[in-house]
């Protein structure tokens, strides 16, 4: 079916047809393409994080604000 499908829209773009074993080795390196995007584009996880939350900003002595 697929096969089929890229045979057509090559055949309408003036492009001669392709047999199976060609589709299944650009289907494999266009597999492995994707795969390597994905690995790269995933970020590892951070390691050196601090757990403690950020430092707040501190505010200025109120002598009328109660502790």
């Amino acid at each position: 079916m697929i096969l089929r499908n890229v045979n057509k829209r090559l055949v309408e773009e003036g492009i001669p047809e392709v047999t199976e074993d060609i589709l299944r080795w650009r289907m494999s390196n266009a597999f492995k393409k994707i795969s390597r995007y994905v690995h790269l584009s995933c970020k590892p996880p951070l390691m050196n994080v601090d757990p403690r939350p950020p430092n707040l900003p501190t505010l200025p002595y109120d002598p009328t604000r109660s502790n």
